[in-house]
């Protein structure tokens, strides 16, 4: 079944709506959308857009604005509406039919073609379908940023699930709980005088643009901590794109000079102090260490070091790092 509809949109490419290379269910919408894109092609003898592989056809159908500049002014504004990309934009059957016929009386379509209304409409028109490509375009990095998201929070729920598990293994007598919720757990786990605390899918949805001088993307973050009578450490964790082109969790604790040393190394929101220590701009927060990712090769490492943590704190040994940064 799949093979036989990808080879249905793959020969009708041309004129495919958009809601058909969203995998979305068919109306009669969509025929009017094949209109548009054949009586273009009647018009210009090219189709609407030119593809030529199926990935250029689905994009361009579905974020492109229509390149419509053929036929009397009323008739590109009829044909932009046509090809709009929201369904619900184009004209029904019947107003269809209505605005057809009367292009379809010739005297009346050459006295409309020079009535300054028509060329102001087919303006507007084509101005509407730039604003629908552009909305489209955002909806589609606005549903890409929600999967990023989305697997972010699973994979550092892996993370965190392992930790806990080694905690359990190696210490039955630690107190395993969830204090957050189901789907925004933030887990504690207690061993004589040291806690542990990790939240996952609790600090998440952040908007593009939220660090602006160190150019960093962060999609969702959370934070993990461990603490003892007398001491605390912290470290944020951000799912970010930093530059180097792919999106990864980074564990990043910060410091501050002359701040408080029984916080630090600490946590930070997003924010401008977080955004400036990332950048190159001077500022009064730092990296207390260099980030550190937490995937792949780095997931090991960050699961032993938070157990060491804690394992010093159940014994009220943590102390605070000297010097800062670390290595």
């Amino acid at each position: 079944m799949v093979g036989i509809r990808a080879r249905i949109i793959a020969c009708s490419a041309w004129y495919a709506a958009p809601e058909q290379w969203n995998s979305e269910h068919a109306t009669h919408a969509t025929d009017i959308y094949a209109l548009g894109c054949i009586v273009h092609e009647l018009l210009t003898g090219a189709p609407l857009f030119k593809g030529p592989s199926v990935a250029d056809f689905a994009h361009q159908h579905r974020y492109d604005p229509a390149p419509i500049s053929a036929g009397s002014p009323r008739l590109q504004s009829l044909l932009h509406r046509l090809v709009a990309k929201p369904q619900g934009a184009r004209p029904a059957l019947a107003e269809l039919r209505g605005q057809l016929e009367a292009l379809a009386d010739t005297a009346a379509a050459r006295k409309r073609a020079t009535s300054p209304l028509s060329r102001v409409s087919a303006a507007v028109s084509q101005e509407q379908s730039h604003q629908q490509a552009a909305l489209a375009q955002a909806q589609r990095a606005n549903r890409e940023r929600i999967e990023f998201r989305d697997h972010g929070v699973q994979m550092l729920r892996e993370v965190s699930t392992e930790l806990f598990e080694r905690i359990r293994e190696d210490a039955p007598a630690a107190k395993i709980r969830n204090i957050g919720t189901h789907d925004a757990p933030v887990i504690e786990a207690a061993l004589g005088y040291g806690t542990l605390t990790m939240s996952v899918g609790h600090l998440k949805d952040l908007s593009q643009g939220a660090f602006p001088n160190s150019g960093w993307d962060v999609v969702c973050w959370d934070s993990i901590m461990v603490s003892q009578p007398d001491y605390r450490r912290s470290a944020s964790l951000w799912y970010v794109n930093d530059g180097s082109g792919k999106w990864r969790w980074l564990e990043v604790a910060y410091f501050s000079w002359g701040s408080n040393f029984a916080e630090e190394p600490c946590a930070l929101p997003p924010g401008r102090d977080a955004d400036l220590a990332a950048s190159n701009v001077t500022c009064s927060w730092n990296f207390a260490h260099p980030p550190r990712e937490i995937e792949g090769d780095g997931r090991e490492a960050f699961i032993e070091r938070w157990i060491g943590h804690l394992a010093s704190a159940a014994e009220r040994r943590l102390t605070h790092p000297s010097p800062l940064p670390e290595a």
